[in-house]
């Protein structure tokens, strides 16, 4: 199961936002095993956060649509 949150906000021509994700443990059906690690038969629950950041330029012509972006995975 999993649980998405996001804030964000955005300034003038700046706007960001993070996303924290949660996802439940689960068990392997088949177990997993290596040499180096032995068997694995359940990941543990796990937390990520993505981060999303864009500026526009806001410009005339030629510049009119332009926007950098950054995604953080």
């Amino acid at each position: 199961f999993l649980v998405a949150t996001t804030i964000g906000g955005e300034i003038g021509g700046f706007r960001a936002s993070a996303t924290w994700n949660h996802t439940a443990g689960y068990d392997l059906d088949p177990a997993v095993s290596t040499v180096l690690f032995g068997t694995q038969d359940h990941v543990g629950s796990f937390n990520t956060v993505d981060l999303f950041f864009e500026y526009s330029v806001g410009g005339q012509g030629l510049l009119s649509d332009l926007s950098f972006t950054l995604n953080i995975d």
